[in-house]
Formats: C-alpha cells, structure tokens, sequence
C-alpha cells in the first residue's frame, strides 16, 4: 500500500450508510462544468507523479452557523480528470471551548431531500487561542455530485443550523467540476 494513501484510506474506512437516500436524478449525478464566477473557496489540485495520483482539496467555504467551515477532498488515479468513487467531506470550526465533540452528526437538505450523513470521525486540538474541532465524513462520489448540482442546500450539524451562500455553491461546484477537463 502507498504510503501517501494511508491517511485518506482511514478516512474512507469510516464510510457511512448512505444507502438509505432517494436515487438521485441523472442530472444530479452529473459532473457540473467549471462556474466562470469567483467564489469564497479555495481549490487545489495537486498531481503527485510518484504516486501516479491527483488529490483535488476545496477549503474555506463558511457556512453560516458558529464560524464552521467546509471543504473536501478526493483523489483520482493518474494525472488525466475522472470520477472517483468516494469523497471526503469535513466541518473545521474554532472556538473557546468544545462544541463538536459527543455530538456530530449532520444531516443537509438537498433540494428538498434528506440526506443524512450520520455521525462524523472527529479530531481536535486545544491552542492558545481556544479549540479547533474537524469532523470527517466518507461520502459515495454521488453525494458530493448532489451537493455541487444543488440549487438550493441546508442542514443541521447537531442542533446548528447551516446555510449555504451562493459563493458557497459556486464553490462546490468549481470542487466537483475537476472531476472532468476544463474546455
């Protein structure tokens, strides 16, 4: 096993049922095509030519509720865009004391559609200036997919509510769209 894979294989390990959730439409499981408008997140891709992979990371997308902060990852065989068949999806937020850490379970409203995602794989880390919580959740390719194509998205981590700007869209979009090459 490559040794670069090990921390994303334990998060994947952690998988989630997701099985319970309606069968989304086929043009919500579709890969979006690059949004042309700039947005809060940041996207990076990065090929690792050792490994023959690409791992593409979005960061920094807020949400409204207590400062949390969302992002991804996913990692795809080889240098050339594909479709992978899992994602990492996590929560970062910080604060003065621990909010996060005997309840993380989220649940999103996709369009109206539940899905939950159930509790996350949690990790912490006491500072200076307070805590920081992530919370990891391994999610099916075509969750993430849901969440890019959505039109409208809210949620509930534990009991805070979650909103998602319009940057906030663009932003999962622009994550899911490297899945295929740009134009």
């Amino acid at each position: 096993m490559k040794r670069s894979l090990l921390p994303l294989l334990v998060l994947f390990a952690i998988a989630l049922p997701i099985g319970a959730q309606a069968r989304p439409t086929p043009a919500l499981r579709a890969v979006p095509d690059r949004p042309t408008e700039p947005h809060e997140g940041t996207v990076r891709v990065r090929y690792d030519h050792i490994d023959d992979e690409t791992t593409v990371s979005l960061a920094g997308v807020f949400v409204a509720g207590d400062g949390l902060r969302f992002g991804g990852l996913y990692v795809m065989a080889g240098k050339v865009p594909r479709r992978p068949k899992l994602a990492s999806l996590h929560l970062m937020v910080e604060s003065e004391s621990w909010q996060y850490l005997k309840c993380n379970t989220l649940t999103l409203l996709v369009n109206g559609t539940r899905v939950p995602f159930g509790e996350a794989k949690h990790d912490g880390d006491v500072g200076r200036k307070g805590v920081t919580e992530q919370m990891f959740w391994t999610v099916p390719v075509e969750t993430l997919l849901r969440i890019a194509n959505a039109k409208d998205i809210e949620g509930k981590l534990c009991g805070t509510p979650l909103a998602f700007s319009e940057s906030a869209h663009t932003a999962w979009r622009d994550f899911a769209s490297r899945m295929k090459a740009a134009p």
